[in-house]
């Protein structure tokens, strides 16, 4: 019908959102081989990069393909000529080469060039709110405070500085003031975005569950700690901090959080027997904690990518029957239905 891929692309953009990364990047593909003279020819090429970044988190994948991907954005952003398009693409890349790749001081010069460049006010806030990320991550705390400020001052109506409010909460936790923490989490849990909510709420429900001015601190301190070695890819040290948790704390509230902190860096790291160990320890434990279908959908996934079908068949449904209130439902019920051979019939 002569319309230049965009309803293609908007099939694509659809696909995402309802988390079909597979669909999503097939539409992509289909797209960019049509060739640059397609309309929409860039805009598949920047909205695959996002996609499949996306379905790498999902799959929580290694180093080698983290590496792939940057390479991709490298070349997007070498064929990018305005600032507003090279932004967010230079945001992504510094992501990964930080938190997957672990290339912090090339992350922050990325991001620190962007931001000192032309280009749109609000887009170069949000590579600040990444940028004091990184200074978090490389102990420069006073630098991420004062980024984190800056955007909250610039747009405190408005979503993004509600997000730096956020960040900022987090790095009063990292500071094991829970208190101020607190305070700033409970202004966010109402008012604000879904997602921020949720964020601030489950960061609070993990302060209030575990602080208390009568008795010990030390748990959650030696928890805050260990997730902020955990952020700044200090694994090795993260697991002998999670592991000693574990050892002290019989019966903790916390236990059900150290497992499942500790399996995602097991899993992260490669060690996917180890990582399956960990979240079975949760499920069995803590069956009715917040985190037991997050746990369960993560064995579940561990089986299919190994090509488990029958196993992951059986934990996704273990899922869709024990929490039917999950928000994985969605997507648990889409891949049970692929691996059971489900067909659309048509009439």
């Amino acid at each position: 019908k002569k319309e230049g891929g965009t309803r293609l692309l908007a099939l694509a953009t659809t696909a995402t959102e309802n988390r079909d990364y597979t669909a999503a990047d097939d539409i992509y593909q289909y797209l960019i081989d049509a060739g640059p003279a397609l309309p929409v020819w860039f805009d598949a090429r920047m909205n695959r990069l996002e996609n499949n970044q996306l379905m790498l988190e999902r799959d929580r994948a290694g180093r080698e393909l983290w590496a792939q991907l940057a390479e991709q954005y490298k070349l997007v952003i070498t064929d990018v000529r305005h600032p507003n398009l090279s932004l967010p693409l230079k945001k992504g890349l510094a992501h990964i080469l930080a938190y997957e790749l672990g290339r912090f001081e090339e992350g922050i010069q990325l991001l620190e060039e962007a931001i000192s460049g032309p280009g749109d006010a609000r887009k170069r806030a949000e590579a600040k709110l990444e940028l004091a990320d990184l200074f978090l991550l490389t102990d420069e705390l006073w630098e991420a405070q004062l980024l984190y400020g800056q955007v909250d001052k610039d747009y405190i109506e408005d979503v993004i500085g509600q997000e730096a409010r956020l960040r900022n909460a987090r790095l009063s936790y990292y500071r094991f003031e829970f208190e101020l923490a607190q305070a700033q989490l409970d202004i966010l849990k109402a008012g604000t975005t879904h997602k921020i909510a949720n964020d601030a709420m489950e960061l609070s429900l993990l302060i209030a569950d575990n602080y208390n001015l009568y008795t010990s601190q030390i748990p959650l301190m030696n928890f805050a700690r260990a997730e902020l070695m955990m952020k700044r890819q200090q694994f090795d040290s993260a697991l002998r901090a999670f592991d000693a948790m574990l050892l002290e704390l019989p019966g903790h509230s916390l236990r059900d959080e150290i497992w499942f902190r500790k399996a995602s860096i097991q899993e992260k790291t490669g060690e996917l027997s180890a990582a399956r160990q960990s979240y079975e320890s949760l499920l069995k434990d803590h069956p009715d904690d917040i985190l037991a279908d997050d746990a369960l959908i993560a064995l579940a996934r561990l089986a299919d990518r190994e090509g488990k079908s029958e196993e992951a068949l059986s934990l996704y449904q273990k899922l869709l029957e024990d929490y039917p209130d999950s928000l994985f439902t969605v997507d648990a019920r889409r891949r049970f239905r692929e691996l059971r051979g489900d067909t659309l019939k048509v009439d």
